[in-house]
């Protein structure tokens, strides 16, 4: 497992699973569903970078199913990409891996379990964190009984 980090802090983790990896990353959002904005948003990203990007749905619901250039061996190449995603109140938990894995229209059964079982825990997050700005904030990752 690896942590990303985002100005010295936790925002993220990445679970090997075999022959791909799982991330996860959590986001504070204002008010309202984020998912359904965001995906479009992610999809065009994609596409401008040169990529393929559409939705789709799955057992995780809506989805971005991708291929993105990555860069292996020195070669810039297309990777199969899937990226979920889950609204909650006040926060957005976004998910994605690939490789193999991202071809198949089943969802890998970890990735599966790793992405509805986290649980987003806004009680530390005080209610002006985002600054009255209608941006997407990173999430600070806590391992359980962490403090």
């Amino acid at each position: 497992m690896h942590t990303l980090m985002a100005g010295g802090r936790a925002v993220g983790v990445i679970v090997s699973l075999g022959d791909h990896a799982f991330s996860l990353q959590a986001f504070r959002v204002p008010a309202g569903p984020a998912w359904s904005k965001t995906l479009p948003k992610i999809i065009q990203g994609i596409r401008d970078q040169g990529g393929t990007a559409e939705e789709a749905e799955s057992s995780l619901g809506s989805e971005v199913r991708a291929r993105i250039f990555v860069m292996k061996d020195g070669q810039r190449v297309l990777q199969p990409t899937r990226i979920v995603g889950c609204d909650g109140p006040g926060w957005l938990l976004r998910g994605g891996y690939g490789g193999p894995a991202a071809l198949t229209d089943l969802v890998d059964p970890r990735a599966h379990h790793l992405f509805t079982q986290t649980v987003v825990d806004l009680s530390a997050v005080t209610e002006g964190h985002t600054d009255g700005t209608q941006e997407i904030t990173n999430l600070e990752i806590r391992w359980p009984g962490a403090e």
